[in-house]
């Protein structure tokens, strides 16, 4: 499914010439496309290591993750337009997926204050390495797709749960494929959403539930939640 979302995207993007079905064309979309598929495979081992125990003790993406990233990068700075520049674009959405699986998948359960505000500054120091790594596209002004992480670190460190509803209908503004399921994975995390602001905050999203925007990329719809899913605290806390 990944490999057949880059080819679409691709097959409107990298076109060596007018017609879009010559040879030539086909074949720069696909080895684009695994080249993808390769640094997918090389940070899936290293994502999953996030939103641990050593990461949140830590505080910053493991030296692993970092430079088989700058790696990649570093080579795809070195192909031609406008292959190099679709190829950095499209590594910070691998990024942010493998990102988000990592943050739905671990469920990390905060039970402080505390505990919300240093998960909140280690994804803010994550957001600030990986914005160090994609410097040149940054200085493009091309759009950003990690953007999203500072504004969940944002919703994590908010201290009145009572102005959850308007945050996360903020986050659903901007971005209309989350639904209820994930944001309910983001109250878990936060701990400390009593049972009300959880059914209104559902509600509100059900109640403002709309067709995608023509024209929107999709960040949450391909970040599919587990059935179950065994949950961690803080290595500070205890689990309930």
């Amino acid at each position: 499914m990944f490999q057949q979302q880059l080819w679409s995207r691709a097959e409107g993007q990298l076109r060596a010439g007018p017609n879009p079905l010559t040879a030539l064309d086909r074949t720069l979309r696909r080895a684009c496309c695994l080249v993808l598929e390769l640094l997918k495979h090389h940070l899936q081992p290293w994502c999953s290591t996030m939103l641990s125990r050593d990461w949140l003790l830590n505080g910053e993406p493991g030296p692993k993750l970092c430079a088989a990233l700058e790696q990649h990068v570093e080579l795809y700075r070195r192909v031609r337009p406008p292959c190099g520049q679709w190829l950095q674009e499209e590594a910070r959405w691998v990024l942010l997926g493998e990102y988000l699986r990592a943050l739905m998948h671990k469920r990390i359960v905060c039970h402080s204050a505390d505990d919300r505000s240093r998960l909140a500054e280690q994804m803010l120091q994550d957001d600030f390495t990986f914005r160090e790594i994609f410097l040149t596209l940054e200085a493009d002004g091309s759009n950003n797709p990690l953007a999203l992480i500072p504004i969940l670190a944002d919703f994590f460190r908010l201290k009145d749960p009572g102005l959850l509803v308007l945050d996360i209908s903020a986050i659903a503004e901007k971005y209309p494929d989350i639904s209820a399921e994930h944001v309910l994975v983001l109250l878990d995390i936060r701990g400390d959403v009593p049972r009300d602001v959880r059914c209104t905050v559902r509600d509100v999203l059900q109640m403002n539930s709309v067709p995608l925007p023509e024209g929107y990329r999709p960040v949450f719809t391909d970040v599919l939640l587990p059935q179950s899913n065994s949950s961690f605290c803080l290595p500070t806390s205890k689990c309930t």
